[in-house]
């Protein structure tokens, strides 16, 4: 989620997506590549050398770590309105829950570096500003 900006209602990630990232992929940190693989992720098909995950491995991740697990602590949230089937995305973290104390990227690794920032457009704050 936080690869993609899935943060509030800003942004949104299924399942699907997670199952086709790969090692390769996440050293792409720069908003650039990071934008191109949200939108490159949402598309079917295609071999993914690498994938950490299988492809048909997503109902574990949407059941057991997103619906039975972020969303019912609230940690993440589920995009009102859409139907059941739709393959549209529709998980994101939840703006409070991010903005308490999780940190967005390697790049603002550093909070004293970070604090005061927008990062996804959403003002960054460490824990101790």
């Amino acid at each position: 989620m936080l690869y993609v900006g899935a943060i509030g209602d800003r942004a949104f990630l299924r399942p699907d997506q997670v199952t086709r990232m790969t090692d390769a992929q996440a050293k792409r940190t720069d908003d650039e590549s990071r934008v191109a693989w949200a939108a490159a992720s949402l598309r079917k098909g295609g071999d993914i050398p690498g994938r950490w995950y299988a492809v048909n491995t997503r109902e574990p991740i949407r059941d057991e770590t997103l619906r039975e697990g972020l969303v019912r602590i609230g940690a993440a949230i589920v995009r009102a309105g859409l139907a059941t089937t739709s393959a549209a995305p529709r998980y994101a973290l939840d703006h409070h829950s991010c903005r308490a104390g999780c940190s967005t990227g390697a790049r603002q690794a550093n909070p004293r570096q970070s604090a005061g920032r927008e990062v996804f457009g959403l003002p960054f704050r460490n824990r101790r500003s």
